[in-house]
């Protein structure tokens, strides 16, 4: 694949959301009154929102630099997930209602498999 070194990075910071996902769902707490206001503190919750802020601007470039290949389709796709992952995300953040955390979780599952059969299927090409 033309853009590897790209594609590794999103998959990789897709690992990292992970982990700062159950980082911040261990340890963040969201002020019920305020809930904006997370996003002002250090901490994993921000963190988590960085990186996702993070992947969603990867994606599109990904999507955007791959669009006269073969992967144009699948970064789409990916970035299509990591955007609704991200939407349920602030959702959640804003109402605290465990459907958006379930969506978010679902939506991420859906980004890294397609990420992951791109990172996957350039190794194997080599």
């Amino acid at each position: 694949m033309k853009h590897a070194k790209l594609t590794k990075t999103v998959f990789w910071l897709l690992m990292l959301q992970f982990v700062l996902g159950m980082l911040a769902n261990l340890y963040g707490t969201i002020p019920h009154d305020k809930p904006y206001d997370v996003f002002r503190q250090v901490g994993f919750i921000s963190a988590h929102a960085l990186n996702g802020s993070l992947l969603l601007i990867l994606g599109i470039v990904l999507a955007v630099k791959s669009r006269h290949t073969d992967a144009f389709r699948p970064a789409a796709a990916g970035v299509f997930h990591v955007a609704l992952a991200f939407t349920f995300g602030e959702l959640f953040v804003f109402t605290q209602q465990d459907i958006f955390s379930l969506l978010m979780a679902l939506a991420f599952v859906g980004a890294l498999v397609i990420y992951a059969k791109l990172v996957f299927a350039d190794s194997d090409s080599k």
